[in-house]
């Protein structure tokens, strides 16, 4: 962890079955699986759109945001769908008060199946 450096092991079923370029094929079309929940584009702008309301606000609004967005990323952190799901929800609910006025759409909830 200390050096930064990455190492990368691949286990075969059938050892020599598949070239090195089959392998990396391979790898390069699992990556999206790879992809954090948190650093998906929905969530990503989610979380963007609630830091830029928290700047704005002040008092028990500001404090309900906050725990809105603690529960969101403790939800994230989990990478169980269904409860991201649920927290992106309360979220956008939320959110969806103060950008009404603006004509704002708000970031899709993750599929509970696909997510």
């Amino acid at each position: 962890m200390a050096t930064g450096a990455r190492k990368q092991q691949v286990i075969e079923s059938r050892p020599g079955a598949m070239t090195p370029t089959q392998i990396a094929d391979a790898i390069r079309r699992l990556q999206p699986i790879k992809l954090h929940p948190r650093d998906t584009l929905p969530n990503r702008a989610r979380l963007e759109r609630a830091n830029r309301l928290y700047l704005d606000l002040t008092g028990a609004a500001r404090s309900a945001l906050a725990s809105r967005v603690d529960d969101f990323e403790a939800a994230l952190e989990t990478q169980e769908p269904r409860r991201i799901a649920e927290m992106a929800a309360v979220l956008d609910s939320f959110l969806a008060h103060f950008y009404a006025d603006e004509g704002e759409s708000q970031p899709q909830a993750p599929d509970p199946a696909g997510a």
